[in-house]
């Protein structure tokens, strides 16, 4: 049976482009101009709506007027079912991604998915590159630089320029993919549900997010996002939200006050037609019953104008010089 082939990355090309993106961080403190351009969206647990988050946000943020990339590090690439676009040339299983990743060449988007959103799909062929990530883990394990922890900040300081925005979607579970997307991140969001098990991944993404902060001081997490509720009495969320607060030590103020219903007829018909709820209220197609996909596209400008005032807030406190 035939050895597959491991490509391993240039380290000294990691070491330098890291190098590189270290003093341009330093430069924009010291002019006070650092900007929360690079946002991960993680979780612990599949199934909790990250990817139908990741694409609102992004269409959100499009629709302002910002120029958008969307990098979806996920296997599954659902992220092109979402945006009406798999299947289309524009859908290539994430082999851009890879190329990349491996040759620490910046992103090179295939193509653009609504106007100023610019989009790197995940897919199958990521498989191939968690399997050299994790043999470069175990290749420099011993070392005090870690390099298998920023390929994907080396290909994102080469285009981050280029954007107003980078939105990375992030798989759950593998601790490759996850730390790379902190590693280069200024932002962190967290969708999650109340459920013991998407708990448990949401203390295993605290426990990550502290890890990657020893290394990536200015990463700050913006907030967790409450999915896939189906009560609205006060009561109940309050007590949910002190409880996701408890599994973030402590940090209530991190849990976004809105949350997103429960609605399976809207998410499917969002998913199907590859629109995000706002643009099915906007666009009105004909045979689609209106009012539950309202009241979830609500839910999501809700929290979206929320986050967008903790970007807000990240900015000025990065750029207020200390005493």
């Amino acid at each position: 049976m035939p050895t597959a082939t491991v490509e391993v990355p240039d380290l000294s090309t990691v070491r330098r482009i890291v190098g590189e993106w270290t003093e341009r961080r330093e430069e924009d403190f010291d002019a006070q101009e650092f900007s929360c351009k690079v946002i991960t969206i993680i979780n612990g647990k599949g199934g909790v709506g990250k990817t139908s988050f990741a694409v609102a946000w992004a269409v959100y943020l499009a629709g302002m007027g910002k120029k958008v990339l969307y990098v979806e590090l996920d296997p599954q690439g659902n992220a092109c079912e979402d945006l009406g676009i798999n299947g289309s040339p524009l859908d290539d299983d994430g082999q851009a991604q890879v190329e990349a990743v491996l040759s620490q060449k910046p992103f090179q988007p295939t193509g653009e998915a609504r106007k100023d959103l610019w989009i790197v799909p995940g897919g199958q062929k990521l498989s191939q590159l968690v399997t050299e990530m994790h043999f470069l883990k175990r290749l420099t394990e011993s070392g005090t630089d870690l390099p298998w922890q920023y390929l994907y900040l080396c290909a994102l300081e080469q285009c981050e320029e280029d954007y107003d925005v980078i939105v990375l979607d992030v798989a759950p579970g593998d601790e490759t993919l996850q730390t790379n997307a902190l590693q280069g991140a200024d932002g962190l969001i967290v969708p999650t549900r109340s459920d013991p098990s998407s708990r448990k991944g949401l203390r295993i993404v605290a426990q990550r997010l502290a890890e990657v902060q020893e290394h990536n001081d200015v990463l700050s997490l913006l907030g967790v996002v409450l999915f896939a509720t189906n009560t609205s009495a006060t009561r109940v969320q309050e007590r949910l939200r002190a409880e996701l607060a408890k599994d973030l030590g402590g940090a209530s103020d991190k849990v976004v006050p809105h949350s997103i219903r429960y609605v399976e007829s809207a998410a499917v018909e969002a998913r199907r037609r590859g629109k995000t709820p706002s643009e099915l209220v906007r666009e009105r197609p004909k045979g689609v019953a209106i009012g539950s996909i309202q009241d979830l596209a609500a839910d999501y400008a809700a929290v979206n104008s929320v986050l967008i005032t903790a970007v807000a807030q990240v900015n000025r406190e990065m750029n207020t010089p200390e005493d």
